[in-house]
């Protein structure tokens, strides 16, 4: 239940994120705009350049309009987790961006034996254990010991007498069962182990997806935005100056906003994965999470 709240919050601050995003590509399309039809005025450029820009402005307005819908179904779907109909709030307090370390991934996995789900196949392992023990006891109970005192009368003599006896076929029978026993006694151990290492694999998979993420999440606030968005600027300035076509000022901030756009989906892959490994090994991979 703690993980599905975490995605669910997640996915609220992923889209809050989004229609930030979506809501400064409109003023960017805004400032385009005024930009050109500022040239146009001055008849510097074409007058479809203002129709571009027109058009362009209207894209991005209904890209709002549709981040600003997904917003409201993600709350929604959060909202949902108490069973309330409506939306007691506006939204949610979370530094998307702020994607932290991958934690150390070795302290999840020495912990993984002592999991629930894991340590029911250590009980059904003692079950069978238990089982087989009886099995080998039932052998060992199927023979009969006897002993006595015996009156032999031809020779007019008595004699101490000791016997064992062992019903036909029983000892086949409880080697049967013992050997049952142990198949169910190995069958336990092998799918106790291959769950295991199944969990082992998927932990460290989703381990390195998440240092991917992270890194790229770095990469692109660093060291791709910065100059891309000083690249805008200058491609503007030039533009402005009749240095710079229509276009070349479209490439730019076109490579700006899809550098932005990315930023986010990385950042929120990141918290997710986050999630679902935590969920997964059972514990935290830092502190700060598990606060």
């Amino acid at each position: 239940m703690l993980t599905e709240v975490t995605r669910h919050f997640i996915a609220v601050a992923g889209v809050q994120q989004q229609l930030n995003f979506r809501q400064r590509a409109v003023l960017l399309a805004q400032q385009t705009l005024t930009n050109v039809q500022t040239l146009v005025n001055a008849a510097q450029v074409p007058a479809a350049e203002q129709q571009r820009a027109i058009a362009a402005l209207a894209q991005a307005t209904l890209e709002q309009q549709h981040a600003a819908a997904n917003l409201q179904a993600a709350r929604l779907a959060l909202a949902g987790l108490w069973a309330s109909e409506q939306i007691e709030f506006t939204h949610v307090s979370a530094d998307l961006l702020a994607v932290g370390t991958a934690g150390d991934l070795n302290v999840l996995l020495l912990g993984l034996a002592e999991r629930p789900d894991l340590q029911v196949f250590a009980s059904e392992e003692r079950l069978q254990q238990a089982q087989l023990l009886a099995a080998q006891s039932e052998r060992s109970r199927n023979v009969q010991w006897s002993a006595g005192i015996r009156h032999l009368g031809e020779a007019g003599d008595t004699g101490f007498v000791m016997g064992a006896s062992m019903p036909l076929g029983n000892n086949q029978r409880a080697s049967g069962a013992i050997a049952s026993a142990q198949a169910a006694v190995d069958e336990v151990a092998t799918r106790r182990a291959t769950a295991l290492n199944a969990l082992r694999t998927q932990l460290s998979v989703l381990h390195v997806r998440l240092q991917q993420a992270i890194a790229e999440v770095h990469n692109l606030r660093e060291q791709v935005l910065p100059p891309l968005t000083s690249a805008l600027e200058q491609t503007r300035a030039a533009y402005l100056g009749g240095r710079y076509g229509y276009l070349d000022l479209v490439s730019a901030q076109n490579a700006v906003l899809a550098a932005e756009l990315a930023l986010i989906d990385a950042a929120t892959d990141a918290h997710l994965l986050r999630a679902e490994i935590e969920r997964l090994g059972g514990a935290a991979l830092n502190s700060a999470t598990a606060e």
